[in-house]
């Protein structure tokens, strides 16, 4: 690292920017990010990424079932993890009784899957 810093030339003529390499414009967006994960090839043998993100379905709907099944929601958990939260506050917001993660606010939380069943349950 320090051979590569010491050898990197400055040029004070240009200010500094942020590019993309994964579009040729250097421009981020998400169908190239979509894109470059695809061609790395993490995804090949996932056939369900080809459903998620197919016309028929809302994309607020296939963004957060793709970050569900990647464990990126913003549950208590992962905030926790990412140092957002204290952990003492790890309790689920509906029922209080277990860790707020994915998987139980998807598929454990007596609340959640009333409001499923009964939206106006509130």
């Amino acid at each position: 690292l320090a051979a590569d810093l010491g050898s990197t030339v400055l040029n004070n003529d240009f200010c500094d920017r942020w590019c993309w390499k994964g579009s040729n414009d250097e421009i981020y967006n998400v169908k190239s990010a979509y894109k470059a994960v695809i061609n790395d090839g993490i995804y090949a043998d996932f056939p369900l990424h080809k459903f998620l993100w197919s016309s028929c379905i809302p994309s607020k709907v296939s963004g957060f079932a793709w970050k569900a099944l990647l464990n990126r929601i913003p549950s208590k958990c992962n905030l926790i993890k990412r140092k957002v939260l204290n952990i003492s506050a790890s309790g689920c917001a509906w029922c209080g009784e277990d860790l707020e993660n994915t998987s139980h606010l998807l598929f454990g939380c007596y609340y959640v899957q009333r409001l499923k069943i009964n939206p106006n349950f509130i």
